[in-house]
């Protein structure tokens, strides 16, 4: 009996260790999202790219929370953080199905206000260093070695008479195409894809990832679940005890 609940002890320490790696991980990566990409204030505010991050930092601070819980229930067998650390785990174990479920809903919502934003920007654009939509832009493309919205030839239609920017340059200070100019001849001094569909690539693949982390990070905590139930219950059995020759509990 003691040998299988000192065994369920390591398994939740365990757990809640692989929780404050999640945290940590969660923190660092929301925290680069910011760090990386804050600059792109207007596209992040019409798009909602950017609460994401948020969210991620947010999450990695709970689950902290959550580990430390785990881990000094798991040693002290104290019941109510047990109890406390059990409901958490239901709690995040939900909040993951449901921000999957939206994410896969919401993620081809986020690629059309890209793309109808993209193409706001690059009409409005004056292609001055002091405007904000341009240099947004200009970071985009340069980040994601994009062009335009969904071609490079969106330019054409913004106010700077079918002027290409710098920033789709493959070198710099390279002769930008004219309008109508043959793609795989543009392609060798601009990037020729526009940046929605690169966008719309990484959230496919940001997803992929997320998705898979999400189901092997669900086993655990079920697994976690079980382990907690377990020793909740055994915490209320009463131990044998040795009785004396009168039936008395030595």
């Amino acid at each position: 009996m003691a040998c299988g609940t000192n065994a369920i002890k390591t398994c939740l320490c365990i757990l809640s260790v692989f929780f404050w790696t999640c945290a940590v991980t969660l923190i660092v990566i929301g925290s680069i999202i910011l760090a990386e990409y804050g600059n792109i204030s207007e596209l992040a505010q019409s798009t909602e790219i950017l609460a994401p991050s948020m969210i991620l930092i947010g999450a990695g601070v709970f689950l902290f929370i959550v580990g430390l819980l785990g881990c000094v229930g798991a040693l002290k067998g104290n019941k109510l953080v047990l109890t406390v650390f059990f409901l958490l785990m239901l709690v995040v174990l939900v909040g993951e199905v449901v921000a999957v479920a939206f994410g896969y809903y919401y993620r081809e919502q986020v690629g059309t206000k890209l793309n109808t934003k993209f193409h706001e920007m690059i009409k409005d654009c004056k292609n001055d260093s002091s405007d904000a939509s341009c240099s947004e832009i200009d970071f985009i493309q340069e980040k994601f070695e994009c062009c335009g919205a969904d071609t490079y030839e969106d330019w054409f239609m913004s106010t700077e008479n079918y002027s290409i920017p710098q920033s789709c340059c493959r070198e710099n200070n390279c002769t930008t195409p004219e309008r109508g100019t043959n793609e795989t001849i543009a392609n060798e001094v601009i990037f020729t894809r526009g940046c929605s569909a690169k966008a719309i690539d990484l959230i496919e693949d940001y997803f992929t990832w997320i998705f898979v982390a999400t189901i092997i990070v669900v086993i655990l905590q079920v697994l976690g679940l079980i382990g907690t139930c377990v020793m909740l219950c055994r915490s209320r059995e009463t131990p044998y005890s040795n009785l004396d020759s009168q039936g008395y509990r030595v």
